[in-house]
């Protein structure tokens, strides 16, 4: 081949021509660099390295840290094609004496999509803690990486519900020309997916999202809100990118973050959005730190999670994070007793505003969960809790400590009508035997006791009465009390007409 190009280079000379030959020659590869941007919930990078297997070189330490953790540079990485399903491996692990230590390992297997990297170009991944086992692995559904666009500004939207009531619509609506599109109101754009979980085991879900730049680099008005699909469960206010970036210009490619934790349903408030990389001690301190998570009701099923009084005598508890079962390790039946007695004395309920306590009969929980985040406490015989009054729930285990106001039912079951009209009006035939088939149809819910369609009554009085020889208006009641002693009353009306079909 050497020959055959020099003949052709010394042919050229003498025609006193020049002779280009590129297709002699095979082109340099286009390459990119990558930037890994690797999170620890408590920030503690001590020891941190990245192992791979891959297309990019082990490293047994970070190469920097940044507002958002450590990072790691990679250069020259091949481009592919946009359809290639090359990935590039990369496992956070702490590295001691020089090796890897795999009983120290801070995520699975990441397998980010090697389609990311761009011809001369600088791309900057971020992943956060996590899993460490096969679950903690890279899926199509959960990559567990979020690949900021070089060409555009970016924000990596971080959103953590304390309770884990992830729903299944959860998402945003979003406005001002984001990359992903907008569905429209009533349709979540489903951009979260896992980025990790917390040592205690909680998950956090997040997304990262584009916008082109605009003139000189400015960030455009692009925003967003998180709900699953209606104003009843908005979970913030509007999130704007420009408030993620701050004033001024900001260099294409670049990537600005928003911290959300929940505060249930509907909520608008804004304090719940944390601005910037800088802000994630902010947000850590509201998100992460141990509580026992507030009541709330899942909006699609109506199932009730959180702390809350289920009845007068019982308080369901949910601690967002696992504590240490004694009970499960006891090895005898004295020390079973024993680590009864001192879980029941984790738990406190007092009269709110005083020193008052109710007496605790015993702790429900899972005896052989070797840690758990669920309890029952339940009240002594005879002792009961007020809903007219306020009561407070306190939880010390001696590592972790936290108190809620107890959360009770003071609202009634709901009575509805499924087949009357606004006016619940029933035309009754004049003169006739009343068909108790005329009876409407009506259901009765609770959000603590579920359905009570079969408490539901007439109750005895002025609203219980009926006459078909005469005509009117006739108003009944239905009534129905729930275990807290709520009372609903709802009314319709039997209409006595010699003509019910006018």
């Amino acid at each position: 081949m050497k020959k055959i190009v020099l003949s052709l280079v010394a042919m050229a000379a003498l025609l006193g021509t020049l002779v280009s030959l590129p297709q002699l020659f095979a082109a340099d590869a286009e390459t990119g660099n990558l930037v890994i941007h690797f999170k620890k919930w408590n920030d503690e990078y001590t020891g941190l390295g990245g192992f791979t297997w891959a297309v990019i070189s082990e490293k047994q330490t970070y190469d920097g840290l940044d507002d958002f953790g450590a990072y790691f540079e990679y250069s020259d990485i091949p481009v592919v094609a946009e359809d290639s399903t090359a990935t590039i491996p990369f496992i956070a692990v702490n590295y001691a004496d020089g090796s890897t230590d795999w009983s120290n390992k801070f995520t699975s297997d990441i397998l980010i999509n090697q389609t990311v990297i761009k011809a001369n170009k600088t791309t900057h991944v971020y992943v956060f803690q996590g899993r460490n086992d096969d679950p903690g692995k890279s899926t199509a559904e959960n990559p567990r990486w979020f690949a900021a666009d070089p060409d555009m500004h970016n924000m990596l939207l971080v959103y953590f519900d304390p309770t884990g009531n992830y729903d299944e619509n959860l998402g945003v609506h979003n406005w001002g020309g984001w990359s992903i599109g907008d569905a429209g109101w009533s349709v979540p754009n489903k951009v979260f997916s896992t980025a990790g979980e917390t040592e205690g085991g909680q998950v956090v879900k997040a997304a990262m999202l584009s916008i082109e730049p605009g003139d000189g680099g400015a960030v455009k008005d692009g925003g967003l809100l998180i709900y699953e699909g209606g104003d009843a469960n908005k979970r913030t206010g509007d999130v704007k990118i420009q408030l993620a970036y701050g004033e001024g210009t900001h260099a294409v490619g670049t990537t600005a973050a928003a911290w959300v934790v929940s505060k249930g349903a509907p909520y608008t408030d804004g304090d719940n959005v944390y601005y910037g990389f800088d802000a994630f001690e902010d947000y850590a301190a509201e998100a992460f730190t141990f509580r026992l998570n507030p009541f709330s009701l899942d909006s699609n099923t109506g199932q009730p999670s959180g702390t809350y009084a289920v009845r007068p005598t019982q308080i369901i508890v949910k601690t967002s994070a696992p504590v240490n079962n004694l009970y499960a390790v006891a090895e005898t039946a004295q020390a079973q007793d024993q680590a009864l007695a001192t879980m029941k004395s984790w738990f406190k309920v007092t009269l709110k505003g005083t020193q008052t306590e109710l007496a605790i009969e015993r702790i429900d929980f899972a005896l052989r969960n070797s840690s758990i985040s669920d309890f029952v406490v339940v009240l002594a015989d005879g002792v009961q809790l007020d809903n007219t009054k306020q009561y407070v729930l306190s939880f010390n285990d001696g590592v972790n400590e936290a108190q809620i106001d107890v959360n009770m039912d003071t609202e009634g079951p709901e009575i509805s009508f499924p087949l009357l009209g606004e006016e619940n009006i029933i035309l009754v035939q004049w003169g006739q035997p009343f068909d108790l088939d005329d009876f409407p149809l009506y259901s009765a819910f609770d959000d603590r006791d579920g359905d009570v369609t079969a408490k539901v009554f007439v109750p005895a009085g002025p609203n219980a009465i009926l006459d078909t020889r005469v005509e009117a208006d006739y108003t009944i009641m239905l009534q129905v009390e729930d275990t807290w002693g709520n009372v609903t009353q709802v009314t319709f009306i039997f209409r006595v007409t010699k003509n019910p079909q006018a």
